[in-house]
Protein backbone atom coordinates (compact mmCIF):
# COMPACT_ATOMS: atom_id res chain seq x y z
CA UNK A 1 0.00 0.00 0.00
CA UNK A 2 1.20 3.49 -0.73
CA UNK A 3 0.25 7.13 -0.96
CA UNK A 4 -0.31 8.28 -4.54
CA UNK A 5 0.24 11.59 -6.31
CA UNK A 6 -0.13 12.56 -9.95
CA UNK A 7 1.51 15.43 -11.82
CA UNK A 8 0.63 16.52 -15.35
CA UNK A 9 0.47 19.53 -17.65
CA UNK A 10 -2.75 21.50 -17.70
CA UNK A 11 -3.27 24.91 -19.22
CA UNK A 12 -6.40 25.56 -17.18
CA UNK A 13 -7.58 25.19 -13.62
CA UNK A 14 -9.44 21.96 -12.94
CA UNK A 15 -12.04 21.13 -10.36
CA UNK A 16 -11.68 18.10 -8.13
CA UNK A 17 -14.04 15.97 -10.20
CA UNK A 18 -12.39 16.71 -13.55
CA UNK A 19 -8.87 16.25 -12.12
CA UNK A 20 -9.96 12.97 -10.52
CA UNK A 21 -11.36 11.71 -13.82
CA UNK A 22 -8.13 12.61 -15.62
CA UNK A 23 -6.08 10.90 -12.91
CA UNK A 24 -8.08 7.67 -13.32
CA UNK A 25 -7.57 7.82 -17.09
CA UNK A 26 -3.83 8.34 -16.62
CA UNK A 27 -3.69 5.34 -14.30
CA UNK A 28 -5.25 3.36 -17.15
CA UNK A 29 -2.56 4.52 -19.57
CA UNK A 30 -4.48 7.29 -21.35
CA UNK A 31 -2.92 10.61 -22.26
CA UNK A 32 -3.93 14.16 -21.37
CA UNK A 33 -2.86 15.85 -24.60
CA UNK A 34 -0.85 15.22 -27.71
CA UNK A 35 2.92 15.38 -27.67
CA UNK A 36 5.38 15.45 -24.82
CA UNK A 37 5.85 18.30 -22.37
CA UNK A 38 9.35 19.57 -21.57
CA UNK A 39 7.92 20.70 -18.21
CA UNK A 40 7.00 17.12 -17.32
CA UNK A 41 10.47 15.93 -18.34
CA UNK A 42 12.11 18.66 -16.25
CA UNK A 43 9.93 17.74 -13.25
CA UNK A 44 10.82 14.05 -13.60
CA UNK A 45 14.53 14.82 -13.93
CA UNK A 46 14.49 17.01 -10.83
CA UNK A 47 12.45 14.68 -8.61
CA UNK A 48 14.58 11.66 -9.56
CA UNK A 49 17.82 13.57 -8.95
CA UNK A 50 16.58 14.19 -5.42
CA UNK A 51 14.94 10.78 -4.96
CA UNK A 52 16.28 8.26 -7.48
CA UNK A 53 13.94 5.73 -9.04
CA UNK A 54 13.63 2.68 -6.82
CA UNK A 55 14.73 0.30 -9.58
CA UNK A 56 18.08 2.12 -9.82
CA UNK A 57 18.94 1.56 -6.16
CA UNK A 58 20.92 -1.23 -4.55
CA UNK A 59 19.16 -3.55 -2.11
CA UNK A 60 20.75 -1.63 0.77
CA UNK A 61 19.41 1.70 -0.54
CA UNK A 62 15.82 0.61 -1.25
CA UNK A 63 14.70 0.89 2.38
CA UNK A 64 15.66 4.58 2.39
CA UNK A 65 13.66 5.38 -0.75
CA UNK A 66 10.38 7.27 -0.49
CA UNK A 67 9.03 5.34 -3.50
CA UNK A 68 6.88 2.28 -2.90
CA UNK A 69 7.41 1.23 -6.52
CA UNK A 70 8.75 2.59 -9.80
CA UNK A 71 7.27 5.86 -11.04
CA UNK A 72 4.81 5.63 -13.92
CA UNK A 73 5.52 8.27 -16.48
CA UNK A 74 5.14 9.41 -20.02
CA UNK A 75 6.11 12.66 -21.64
CA UNK A 76 2.79 14.01 -20.36
CA UNK A 77 2.54 12.89 -16.73
CA UNK A 78 4.26 11.33 -13.72
CA UNK A 79 2.36 9.08 -11.29
CA UNK A 80 4.03 8.36 -7.96
CA UNK A 81 3.35 5.85 -5.19
CA UNK A 82 5.03 6.95 -1.98
CA UNK A 83 5.81 4.97 1.16
CA UNK A 84 3.11 6.16 3.63
CA UNK A 85 5.66 7.16 6.28
CA UNK A 86 7.21 9.63 3.79
CA UNK A 87 3.94 11.00 2.38
CA UNK A 88 3.95 14.33 4.24
CA UNK A 89 7.53 15.07 3.16
CA UNK A 90 6.93 14.10 -0.46
CA UNK A 91 3.63 16.00 -0.78
CA UNK A 92 5.56 19.16 0.06
CA UNK A 93 8.45 18.40 -2.31
CA UNK A 94 6.26 17.23 -5.22
CA UNK A 95 3.90 20.22 -4.83
CA UNK A 96 6.83 22.64 -4.78
CA UNK A 97 8.39 21.09 -7.89
CA UNK A 98 5.02 20.95 -9.69
CA UNK A 99 4.52 24.65 -9.01
CA UNK A 100 8.07 25.40 -10.18
CA UNK A 101 7.49 23.53 -13.45
CA UNK A 102 3.91 24.80 -13.84
CA UNK A 103 2.29 21.39 -13.61
CA UNK A 104 -0.92 20.33 -11.96
CA UNK A 105 -0.47 18.17 -8.84
CA UNK A 106 -3.33 15.90 -7.75
CA UNK A 107 -3.82 13.92 -4.52
CA UNK A 108 -6.26 11.06 -5.24
CA UNK A 109 -6.55 10.10 -1.56
CA UNK A 110 -8.31 13.36 -0.72
CA UNK A 111 -9.39 14.15 -4.29
CA UNK A 112 -7.62 17.51 -3.98
CA UNK A 113 -5.87 19.53 -6.65
CA UNK A 114 -2.77 20.70 -4.74
CA UNK A 115 -1.24 22.85 -7.50
CA UNK A 116 -2.89 24.10 -10.66
CA UNK A 117 -3.03 26.94 -13.17
CA UNK A 118 -2.45 29.85 -12.83
CA UNK A 119 0.34 28.44 -10.66
CA UNK A 120 -0.34 30.58 -7.63
CA UNK A 121 -1.70 27.98 -5.22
Amino acid sequence: MGFDLGVWRSDKSLGRKEAGEIYVRLCGGSTVSSGNSPKVSAFYDEITRRYPEIDTLSEDEVDGSPWACALVRSGQYVLMTIVPSRAEELVEVVSTLARKHQLLCFNPQSNDVLVQAPWTM
